[in-house]
């Protein structure tokens, strides 16, 4: 399969999504599989992003027509995914999920609309376990037909676009988005669009990648910033940005404080560098107070040392000791 032509794409300058700051600080220049992705720390919030990055056509094509079935660089050896077995997975996860969501999912007759919902199987799970109607929303065309073909009802589009093909839901009583919040070009308008669609004790369900967490566990920048993730979440700047856009958390894990035994006997569809996080909607104006500054807090905690040494003793040290060296 052919490598995804990143050299001949179109790239552009951008701001802070969160705090529209363009005060940043370049932490790395070379990402996953050699790319010159530039990944960038907002001087004011914390958040980390890449910039410049592909515009919205270029990552609209990559979704369409690369993601997953052509990952960058995996050669011509690759082999499509088994969009089956993934599924079974997901709609695992999402039974698993489901549990969680029982005790604070008040509104037992509103619609769950997941953004981001790759083959339907979190969602499948959900309405399993909760009984309820379902919607997802997926960028790339073969998921969301996938999706469609298990019956779970799907719009193919970017988060950017729903309104456009999709202007009217019933009253939504949760959105969910697992694993794909690292992949919108505009976060921002993805948190001011579920406090729109959201009934008034709405929740917002939020699966999202720990970019420190990744960071440790890969030991460096270049083996950390993907393509596929224009912005990187922490935990300090996820809590802040929610309750920024309007909710109150309920739930917050994060699988970078479990020991390494806890996370081995994880069972579940995410990998082990995630956050999980419910919270519900309140009354207050969205968006209108001014973001934390957490850019000292962050920058101290993603600094190359202390990544590398946590990487040496929380993953190759076990490793090194494992195989009797």
């Amino acid at each position: 399969m052919e490598r995804f032509p990143y050299e001949k794409a179109a790239l552009e300058e951008v701001p802070c999504n969160l705090c529209g700051s363009r005060d940043s600080e370049t932490l790395s220049r070379r990402g996953q599989d050699g790319l010159p992705l530039r990944a960038v720390i907002c001087r004011y919030c914390g958040l980390i992003f890449i910039n410049p990055r592909m515009t919205k056509e270029w990552y609209d094509l990559y979704y369409q027509h690369e993601y997953r079935t052509k990952t960058i660089g995996i050669g011509a050896a690759a082999r499509p995914p088994n969009n089956d077995r993934l599924f079974g997975l997901m709609e695992t996860h999402g039974r698993e999920l489901a549990v969680l969501l029982k005790p604070y999912f008040q509104n037992s007759g509103a619609l769950i609309v997941e953004v981001g919902s790759s083959l339907g199987g979190v969602l499948a799970g959900l309405k399993r376990e909760l009984g309820v109607e379902v919607i997802g929303i997926e960028p790339s065309a073969p998921e969301a037909e996938y999706a469609a073909r298990r019956g779970i009802k799907t719009y193919c589009s970017l988060i950017e676009d729903i309104d456009g093909k999709a202007p009217g839901f019933p009253p939504v009583g949760a959105v969910v988005c697992t694993q794909s919040l690292n992949h919108f070009l505009d976060p921002r308008f993805f948190f001011e669009w579920a406090y729109r669609r959201l009934a008034g004790d709405g929740l917002l369900v939020l699966e999202v990648m720990n970019f420190r967490h990744q960071l440790k566990r890969a030991g460096c920048f270049r083996n950390a910033v993907k393509i596929d993730h224009p912005h990187m979440f922490v935990p300090e700047v996820l809590k802040a940005v929610v309750k920024r856009a309007g909710f109150e958390t309920v739930f917050f894990s994060a699988d970078e404080t479990k020991r390494e035994s806890e996370l081995r006997n994880l069972r579940r569809a995410l990998p082990t560098v995630h956050m999980t996080l419910v919270a519900r909607k309140t009354s207050g104006q969205p968006l209108a107070a001014p973001m934390e500054n957490n850019y000292r807090r962050v920058r101290r905690s993603v600094n190359p040392f202390m990544i590398y040494f946590s990487y040496l003793f929380s993953v190759r040290l076990p490793k090194f000791l494992k195989s009797g060296r």
